[in-house]
């Protein structure tokens, strides 16, 4: 270094320290010949000495001074120096212990030795302090640096919980050693401890501050409870299982070959166990993973860590697995307790989406990653896909199991559709907007604070998405203001313009007193702020338009009452709790808030008192004031002697009613306490409490009793007004005289028709309906003195008239089981095809069984003509005519009704071309010619048709004819489609029968129409025969009959 270097150096040092030049001195290399008494003696004037070569201060190391010093003071002294040197023996001094090591060695005395180290600040641990436990040690010697033994004059380590561990290791006897490391509070585990179990041990121990060893005197953790010292020597897997888990308790070994069970396997085998050693190591397995986790870590073949870890149970991811998605994966491998990847042989974790994340961590491209991720069916996203808005990029990937970005590789969320990686990375507002929202967003400008939130609105509405200009966050549609700019403002009056812009209004002070609520929204509800003039908070429209937040500051009741509900609001006064309920609605209706005079709360219309006041009210009588007035009554405990009558000519009178025992109000519906009723659990007590004194008790051996001895029992009791069940304690009624609580809550079928019945009943069994009529009366003729038949099945009871269940019979949906029940076996059901045969052949099919039931309607067949009357009378069987349907198949009536339509059909058009004339008849006019009803009309300029009203062309009303046009087309397009179809077209020939009668089913809609009779004389032979036959027997009631009553008189004379 040069001399004008040095200079310059040395300037900047003297303006560095701001010193002169006489205050400091340059050590030269020179000096180094001197000794160092020759050093001190130059530079003890000397504030500050520099090296001539590196211009560093020289420090020098004062033992009288420094070591008065504790060792902050001395560590701030010397912060600044880079070497320290001991004044006594110029060695240097240790940076981080601030103390001549050499001359701390050397040192005999032990109080100068730790004076040197600490300091003055030091204290000695006496052998007396052994009798303090640890915490008091602490709180004792806490405040010193250095603690030295008063027995040996070493030191103590704080962090070895305060005792000297030289004289410890020295100590040979286990009470001495564990009283000087935890205290008098210590405890020796025995050698039989072992025996017992961990929460025996815990027990035992607990209270302890430290537990040693009594075999080698180490310390054991209460977490363990043994002594891993002695654990870990041991060399037998038992004794270190018995040592681990006590005598008692069961404990397995997991052994070598239970690596082959899978994990569920593996849970199953010692699921029972309460705890498990490893057979190799005698580590503990956690159940949680049933391995031992010891060994795995010391294993280095991933093959044989699968094994451990997983069983066979585990599969191979193969590369190929790659092209199937998520769900194909997670089909292939759910079943397998692990799987390995295998280009790594790492493990693929089933959370992990089943991809191997190294392998995918160490690829680049970008197509491949995600293929691995994804399978092959995955997007990349594009950077000009940022064009595109958000529901054109959902519609263009939302069918990709995943997306990756193009520029980054990164993941990107199907919520969001773009990156946010590359988003929080991107600095420019425009492309971040068009990022997340594509070309569809605005800038929020600064100036846009001063629209309105309408104004806001019709502006930004339109955007996908807002970003503010100041900050580029986002801006929410349902605020249109930045939260994060408001949040980050202080001026309120700016805060206010940010969010409601222009249109805001300061609430004045005066409102609280000259305006009430209504007066107050309409002065305030077109503005989209209010602020409070005194506070600047906001006053919210939804509370009432009054300032919140002043409101809780207020103390004074009128004030409160003012700011809140203007200036109609009333006091409640203590002296009002006077007044009844009627009393006080009549005197605070006209208020619209009512304050409690005592406790400032509101006061609710319903009740006209004050809940708050009641509720921490302890005293009866003025509860009662409080809720009723001065008119009320306490029930006493001796109204309960009192039936219902009288108790309520005694407090009929009363607004209120509360109970003496529990201060409750009683119900003037019931009058007595439901709260003290429910508590009660003698059944006597709550009877008398319910119903007074004058109460039966239903036993449960009165069930034994029919209807007709359970009356007769009670009747004697007609002057009781109740009877009480004496299981359930519930009301009996006496129109059945059984408890219907119990009897709805008893499940066994045998027991509820005891209860109903008595014992005077019969069980009507299902097999009974294998019985028909006079079997079944046989059966149950013996049992005419009792007075019950139940069903087996439902429980309902069984009238002796039908001697099958009602309700079963009524639910049942299927016919041949409602006959079998109804009919029993003997029974025979008449199918539709039967009609087919003639009478013979149905009476020799049927006559041997004693009921024949209609298939379609469940009828019974008449045996006469067997066949169903009900079917024939409602025409239910189709096609058929009634010639046919009782079986005379010879003599078919069908071409006969043929025959007749087609004369009806000639006659049905003659009548309606009559129909024609008749319409012409009844307007006159249409008698005339064309020549003529031209002349009589040729005056006139406008013709009205008489029928109508319209405009009327002289030869014919128009619209008169499109009507009847309208009208008859469809009709006649049918009778002459009809006609085509009977008659054949090339031969103009009628077609044959069978045809015909198909036709006729098609054409009903027409052949219905013809309302005349079909004069055929077989059928009207039958029917007058049938009728004749019914009259004669008085099974037909002529008034209600389909035929013509002078017919069936003619065939009865």
């Amino acid at each position: 270094m040069s001399l004008e270097e040095n200079i310059e150096e040395n300037i900047q040092l003297i303006n560095k320290y701001d010193i002169f030049e006489s205050r400091f001195g340059v050590f030269k290399i020179l000096d180094y010949d001197l000794n160092l008494d020759e050093r001190k003696l130059k530079f003890k004037k000397y504030d500050h000495v520099l090296c001539e070569d590196c211009n560093q201060e020289i420090e020098m190391f004062s033992l009288t001074s420094d070591y008065d010093l504790i060792l902050k003071r001395r560590k701030a002294k010397y912060r600044n120096s880079k070497y320290v040197l001991c004044e006594n023996c110029y060695e240097e001094v240790d940076y981080c212990r601030f103390y001549c090591t050499y001359c701390y060695d050397k040192e005999p005395d032990i109080n100068k030795k730790v004076y040197m180290k600490f300091g003055p600040d030091f204290g000695i641990f006496k052998t007396s302090d052994y009798n303090l436990n640890l915490g008091l040690r602490r709180i004792k010697y806490m405040g010193y640096h250095g603690i030295l033994c008063e027995e040996c004059n070493q030191e103590i380590n704080k962090y070895d919980f305060y005792y000297c561990t030289y004289c410890y290791d020295k100590e040979t006897d286990v009470i001495k050693k564990g009283h000087m490391k935890f205290g008098p509070k210590f405890g020796i585990f025995k050698t039989f401890d072992y025996n017992l179990n961990l929460e025996e041990r815990r027990a035992k121990y607990m209270n302890y501050d430290g537990i040693l060893c009594e075999k080698c005197n180490n310390d054991i953790y209460k977490r363990n409870y043994y002594c891993t010292y002695c654990y870990n020597k041991e060399t037998d897997v038992i004794k270190k299982g018995h040592m681990k888990f006590g005598l008692n308790l069961n404990f397995g070994i997991f052994n070598t070959f239970d690596y082959n069970l899978n994990l569920e396997e593996r849970k199953a085998k010692f699921m029972n166990y309460d705890g498990i050693l490893c057979e190799e190591c005698n580590n503990k397995i956690d159940t949680q993973y049933y391995y031992c986790i010891s060994c795995c870590y010391k294993e280095t073949d991933v093959n044989k860590i699968v094994h451990m870890k997983f069983g066979s149970n585990f599969g191979i991811f193969n590369t190929f697995d790659y092209n199937l998605n998520l769900e194909e994966r997670r089909a292939k491998y759910t079943n397998y307790n692990g799987i390995l990847c295998e280009e790594c042989n790492r493990e693929i974790n089933k959370y992990d989406d089943f991809y191997c994340t190294y392998c995918y961590d160490k690829e680049t491209d970008v197509i491949k990653k995600g293929h691995m991720k994804f399978g092959s069916k995955f997007g990349i996203f594009n950077t000009f896909d940022y064009n595109l808005d958000l529901k054109e990029r959902k519609a263009k990937y939302m069918n990709y199991d995943g997306i990756l970005c193009e520029k980054c590789n990164k993941k990107i969320n199907n919520y969001d559709y773009y990156c946010t990686y590359c988003y929080d990375k991107e600095t420019n507002i425009i492309k971040k907007g068009h990022m997340k929202f594509g070309s569809k967003f605005g800038i929020f400008n600064t100036f846009d604070y001063n629209l309105d939130l309408k104004e806001r609105k019709a502006k930004y509405m339109n955007y996908d998405g807002i970003l503010c200009e100041k900050c580029n966050n986002d801006i929410y549609k349902r605020f249109y203001y930045c939260i994060y700019c408001y949040d980050k403002e202080t001026d309120v009056n700016k805060k206010r313009h940010m969010k409601f812009g222009s249109n805001f209004k300061i609430f004045n002070t005066f409102d609280y007193t000259n305006l009430n609520l209504e007066e107050r929204k309409a002065k305030y509800m077109n503005y989209d702020g209010i602020l409070c003039e005194k506070c600047n908070n906001d006053i919210y429209k939804y509370d009432n338009f009054y300032c919140t937040y002043c409101y809780d500051k207020e103390t004074d009741v009128i004030k409160k009452g003012h700011m809140k509900l203007g200036s109609k609001f009333g006091i409640f006064k203590t002296f009002d709790y006077n007044l009844n309920l009627e009393e006080r609605k009549a005197k605070y209706m006209n208020y619209d808030v009512i304050l409690c005079e005592k406790c400032n709360n509101d006061i609710y219309k319903r009740n006209y008192y004050c809940t708050y006041c009641y509720d921490k009210e302890t005293d009866i009588i003025k509860k009662g004031h409080m809720k009723f007035g001065s008119k009320f009554g306490i029930f006493n405990t001796f109204d309960y002697n009192l039936n219902l009558e009288k108790r309520r000519a005694k407090y009929m009178n009363y607004d209120g009613i509360l109970c003496e025992k529990c201060n409750k109000e009683i119900n003037n519906h019931y009058y007595y306490c439901t709260y003290c009723y429910d508590k009660e659990t003698n059944i006597i007590k709550k009877g008398h409490m319910k119903f007074g004194s004058k109460i039966g008790i239903f036993n449960i051996f009165d069930y034994n009793l029919d209807l007709k001895e359970r009356k007769e029992k009670y009747k004697k009791y007609d002057h009781i007004n109740h009877i009480v069940c004496e299981k359930c304690n519930f009301e009996i009624d006496k129109q059945y005289y059984y408890c219907t609580y119990c009897y709805n809550k008893e499940t066994d079928v045998i027991k509820k028709n005891h209860m109903k019945l008595g014992s005077d009943f019969k069980i009507f069994n299902t097999f009974d309906y294998n019985l028909y009529l006079e079997e079944r009366k046989e059966k149950y003729k013996k049992y005419d003195h009792i007075n019950h038949i139940v069903c087996e099945k439902c429980n309902k009871e069984i009238d002796k008239q039908y001697y099958y269940c009602t309700y079963c019979y009524n639910k049942e949906t299927d016919v041949i089981k409602k006959n079998y029940m109804k009919l029993g076996s003997d029974f025979k059901i008449f199918n539709t095809f039967d009609y087919n045969l003639n009478l013979e052949e149905r009476r020799a099919k049927y006559e041997k069984y004693d009921l024949v039931i209609c298939e379609k309607c469940d009828n019974e067949i008449d045996k006469q003509y067997y066949n169903c009357n009900y079917c024939y009378n409602n025409q239910m069987i189709i096609n058929r005519c009634k010639i046919c349907f009782i079986g005379n198949n010879d003599d078919c009536c069908s071409f006969y009704e043929f025959k007749q339509f087609l004369e009806n059909f000639s006659k049905w058009i003659n009548e309606n071309n009559v129909v024609y004339k008749t319409l012409k008849v009844e307007i006159s006019d249409y008698d005339l010619d064309e020549d003529d009803r031209r002349e009589k009309y040729k005056n006139f300029d406008y013709i009205l048709c008489e029928k109508c009203d319209r405009k009327y062309h002289y030869n014919y009303c128009y619209e008169c004819f499109d009507e009847k046009i309208r009208e008859f087309s469809p009709k006649l397009q049918d009778y002459e489609n009809f006609y085509f179809k009977v008659y054949k077209k090339e031969t103009n020939e009628l077609r044959e029968l069978k045809e015909l009668q198909s036709i006729l089913i098609d054409y009903k809609n027409i052949y219905f129409k013809l309302n005349k009779p079909i004069n055929c004389p077989n059928q009207q032979e039958f029917i007058s025969l049938r009728y004749s036959k019914r009259i004669r027997t008085g099974q037909v009631n002529t008034l209600h009959s389909d035929e013509c009553s002078d017919c069936i008189i003619m065939d009865i004379d």
